[in-house]
């Protein structure tokens, strides 16, 4: 079985000034330097070591994934790489990148973007929409993850991404209505799936991702209320 850590990066700068799109070149805070330390602290307490760990290729989630890797590092003396792609990076929302959601998001785009929540894009040549995204991302799963499957050895995988990227995969996995599919994923959050080889009569194997938890923030409770 696989289990995967889909994570989202900690507080950055963008997510403090409420910039859209990727801003790929935004650094986490001092806040989100405690949050990515005590996720890291977290999942030694679970006893989790990964077998892998992936990280959009922005500065947020690199940074967020090194600093709680080092952490488990610290207690079990395993460093796993950080392997970092461009596939599970945030939305492109083009012209849009890096501007200020307010200004950007009137009640007469939201209503469009409701009307059409998966085909829906922001202005540019480069924007993409949300099947856009689920479609990467599911290629990303498809060509990165699922060859680690071991039907006799558990492995866990670590991934960390951003938010929209996130909701993306977990929707197209889930098959849920686009619109009514909304939760919130705080800086840091995990979202724990599992895949594995369903017991059936099929000659041919057939495969099955279950969602365990959406946007577990044990390690945040008594940090993020003081």
């Amino acid at each position: 079985m696989l289990r995967v850590l889909l994570v989202r990066h900690g507080e950055s700068e963008a997510n403090t000034k409420h910039l859209l799109g990727r801003c790929v070149t935004s650094p986490l805070t001092a806040r989100g330097d405690e949050q990515a330390v005590r996720l890291g602290k977290f999942l030694v307490t679970r006893g989790i070591v990964f077998d892998a760990v992936f990280s959009s290729t922005a500065i947020r989630t690199i940074d967020t994934a090194r600093k709680s890797c080092q952490e488990i590092s610290n207690a079990s003396n395993k460093l796993q790489p950080i392997q970092c792609f461009d596939e599970i990076l945030e939305i492109n929302r083009g012209d849009w990148d890096a501007k200020e959601i307010l200004k950007c998001f009137t009640p007469e785009v939201k209503l469009e973007q409701r009307s059409n929540p998966l085909t829906w894009k922001a202005p540019g040549v480069e924007s993409e929409s949300m099947s856009d995204v689920e479609l990467r991302m599911v290629n990303f799963l498809s060509q990165h993850v699922c060859p680690l499957y071991n039907p006799a050895k558990l492995k866990t995988i670590g991934i960390f991404s951003h938010g929209m990227a996130i909701r993306a995969l977990l929707r197209i996995i889930t098959q849920a209505n686009p619109s009514s599919f909304h939760f919130g994923l705080n800086n840091t959050a995990i979202c724990e799936l599992h895949y594995y080889q369903s017991n059936n009569n099929n000659e041919s194997p057939s495969f099955v991702w279950e969602v365990i938890s959406l946007n577990d923030t044990t390690h945040l409770t008594s940090f993020e209320t003081r």
